[in-house]
Order: C-alpha cells, then structure tokens, then sequence
C-alpha cells in the first residue's frame, strides 16, 4: 500500500458497476482474441492514483504514483519505478516512456528545491529510469505504432516529434499550417492527427485532420473547417473521431476513409474515449457502450459507472478507467476496469 492506495481485484456482479452486454461481439474478417478475464463481468483491477496505463503483453501499468505493473489474471501488482507525477506513458518492446518531475538545481535558504520535466525509459521489468535529454514532447497527445513512438510539440511550427528507438534523437515531422494537436493516431505507415488551425477565423469549426508518412515529407489536409475534434483512432476501417457541435450542442462520433472522403456522423453522442475491436467501435459515454462500425443502435457493455474513460483493448479485454476525471474535492478513488469482448 502507498499513499493510501488500495489494489483491488473484484468481480463486480450486482454492485454499482455491473456489465450488460447482451450479444456477443462478432469479429469482421478478424478473429476475437482470447479474454484474461471472465466474460459477461466487469473486473476492478487496480486501485488508487491513475492518470493514465498501457498494455504491456498480459499486464498492465498504470502511472500515478509512480509506474505500477498490473497482472490482468491475478490483479496482482508489482512496483516497476517510483517517480514523481509521470504522465504521456507508452511502450514499445518492452520499455515504458513517459514524462515525469525531477528535482533540479539545489535547494534555497529555505530547503525548497525546485523540479523540471524529463522524458525517461525503464525496463517494463523495472529498473532504474533513464533520462533521454533530446526529448521535449508536449501534453496532449502521443501514439506508438511498430518501431516509433510520436507525441505533440509545443512550438510555433506545426509539428509531431517522432522518436525511433534505440535512436535517442527525435525528428520533427513537419505539418500543413498552424495548428493545436488534439490526438494522433497511426496507421500503416501514416501519421494522422486531430487539431485546431490556429490561423482559421472562425473559432468554433477551425479543427482539422491532417496525414503525413513517418518518414517525413509533404502533409497533407483531409479534413478541415469541422468543430474541434478529438481522440482520433485509425484502423482498417478508416478514421474515427469526436467531434464538438458547430452550436454548442451534443458532440459526435465522425468516421471518413483515410482520403478524407465519405465522412459521415455515426452517432450523436459526447463520447470521451474510442476503440475499436471485433468489427464494433467502443466509447464511453456515462456509460461504455458499443456500435457496429458503419453505425447503428449502441449496446450497453457496462453500466453503473461516474465517469469512465481511456478505452483501449488488449487482447480479447476492454480496458477503461473510472472516474478518468473528477474535481478535485472528489474523493472517488479511480479504478482500473476491464471486460471480456473477446473469445
């Protein structure tokens, strides 16, 4: 136990969270994997500080206090590294990166040291951080695909910092404009993102999609002069996306092909996180909730929930937090919470 945190592994049968799912995912061309958990149950798997987690093989790890891996079978935890408020996690073959405050400089008359942000690796065995000095990613948004890991910038350039590992120097990919990255997703070679053009006039429909290789080159603009958009995903099946109402009304769930064209709403909803699996397109939305990818009536896959988010699957799990958000006079422990959708 740290900080007070509790580590829960809990079947959630009759309690405030319970699942409802009343089919069975059907995959489309792709086979369902297989579950680490019951099916038809919503399992509570860690519990405490969470700000964010990733999948790595048949575990999970959580950044809050410090950087937690997380059995999804057992619910059993394991410390990998303390460090201070880590945020932006994501792995690729085995290493965690992320961003995280390290005391610098010496401390005042006062015994008052200050901190700085550093970008760091560690083993997802544990170990001790490495610091990458080179890196200087911004806070809205990152993605990894097969050998890369890509992240928004501040700069007056609109750009995506892209980062090759075992390479520790980034290379900046250049897009169209000036514009605010909401969310990047990759897909078969090409990096999308979901922004703000901060040059368009007119504040309310000024987001933007935009494609470029990750090798570099040209952008190019697929969508623009829609209402701001964001969590943006890629897969076989297009792009998909939320985007905000042009008059302050509901939010919706947009899909297009990868061209920018045929770009249609699929629902009407304020979802704020997406997945997809199994032919069906995740969100969560109060509760989480699924539709077939070309649209239709949602399923409820569980319900009972404050405020769930971070959807991402794993293998034959949907995996999400609850509250991903809450004020700060809340004091709803988060928890980490999965269910079968797989075979």
């Amino acid at each position: 136990m740290r900080n007070g945190a509790a580590f829960l592994f809990l079947v959630l049968l009759d309690a405030g969270c319970s699942s409802r799912s009343g089919h069975e995912p059907t995959a489309t061309g792709t086979k369902s994997a297989a579950c680490l958990t019951p099916r038809h149950q919503v399992t509570t798997l860690y519990s405490g500080n969470v700000s964010g987690f990733v999948a790595v093989g048949d575990a999970l790890v959580v950044q809050g206090d410090g950087l937690v891996r997380v059995a999804m079978s057992t619910g059993q935890t394991t410390n990998i590294a303390m460090v201070q408020d880590p945020y932006d996690l994501v792995a690729l073959d085995g290493t965690l990166y992320f961003t995280a405050e390290q005391l610098a400089g010496t401390p005042d008359a006062q015994g008052k040291q200050s901190s700085e942000s550093v970008f760091q690796s560690v083993s997802a065995d544990g170990g001790t951080p490495q610091t990458i000095p080179s890196m200087t990613p911004g806070t809205l948004a990152h993605a990894v695909d097969d050998d890369s890991l890509y992240f928004d910038v501040v700069s007056a350039n609109a750009e995506v910092l892209k980062l090759t590992p075992p390479s520790t120097t980034p290379v900046e990919l250049d897009l169209d404009g000036s514009i605010l990255i909401n969310a990047i997703a990759v897909h078969d070679g090409e990096v999308y993102i979901a922004g703000d053009d901060l040059t368009s006039l007119s504040s309310g429909q000024n987001g933007v999609i935009e494609r470029i290789s990750k090798n570099g080159g040209p952008s190019k603009r697929l969508v623009w002069g829609i209402g701001h958009p964001f969590n943006l995903i890629a897969s076989d099946d297009g792009l998909f996306w939320v985007e905000d109402s042009e008059d302050f009304g509901p939010s919706h769930i947009v899909h297009c092909d990868f061209d920018g064209s045929s770009r249609g709403n699929l629902l009407e909803t304020t979802a704020s996180s997406l997945a997809i699996a199994n032919g069906r397109l995740y969100f969560t939305a109060g509760d989480v909730e699924s539709i077939p990818i070309a649209g239709g009536k949602p399923t409820i896959v569980a319900s009972g929930l404050k405020s769930p988010g971070m959807l991402q699957v794993t293998g034959g799990n949907l995996v999400w937090v609850d509250p991903a958000e809450r004020a700060l006079s809340d004091p709803t422990v988060p928890g980490v919470m999965t269910t079968c959708i797989g075979e």
